[in-house]
């Protein structure tokens, strides 16, 4: 999820993909990269985000690697559903395995703008009421042909803050079984 006021021309939450390699990158469609398979998904759609005080909207999203061809997958919903793919192709290091996943919150504004709140527009406070988070974060690798589960609290975690005054995150270990490692991301912008 991203607000992208110069690519979308609002402050609306939204769907978005993005490949970086090298020096180049893209989002969604917008250049050769990232495959959609499903226009019912589409990339750049609006996502009705959470307010305080009413009801809570989430989403769970796979990033899986096709073992039978390398290719990156993103996959929504408890029942898989196939959005679309980064060919193996178009990586160095990522066509045998993922060294690694980033989680959290990214807005953007064309120089001299304020940029935007992220999350619920509140600083992390682990009331997930009130904040952007991520939960169940895991990484899935296999081992032996066998699909093996690790926490991040297995593999470890590097807090990123570019700017502390309008963002922050919160990173928690383990928290049982419905939140397991916990990421806690907002902040009002600025």
């Amino acid at each position: 999820m991203k607000v992208h006021p110069t690519l979308n021309g609002d402050n609306t939450p939204r769907l978005y993909a993005r490949f970086e390699v090298g020096s180049a990158g893209c989002f969604n469609t917008l250049c050769s990269g990232f495959v959609l398979v499903n226009t019912d998904i589409p990339l750049g759609m609006p996502l009705v985000p959470s307010r305080i005080g009413g009801p809570i909207n989430s989403q769970i999203m796979y990033l899986e690697q096709d073992v039978a061809n390398g290719n990156w997958w993103v996959m929504l919903g408890e029942d898989y559903k196939q959005v679309g793919f980064w060919p193996k192709s178009i990586f160095t290091t990522l066509q045998a395995y993922a060294t690694g996943a980033k989680y959290g919150g990214i807005t953007y504004s064309a120089q001299g703008l304020q940029f935007p709140p992220m999350g619920s527009g509140l600083f992390p406070k682990k009331n997930l009421l009130e904040n952007a988070y991520f939960r169940k974060c895991t990484f899935l690798c296999y081992v032996n042909d066998e699909m093996v589960t690790y926490s991040l609290d297995h593999i470890g975690t590097y807090p990123f803050q570019s700017n502390t005054t309008i963002y922050t995150v919160q990173d928690f270990i383990e928290q049982g079984d419905v939140l397991g490692h916990l990421i806690v991301y907002g902040g009002p912008g600025g």
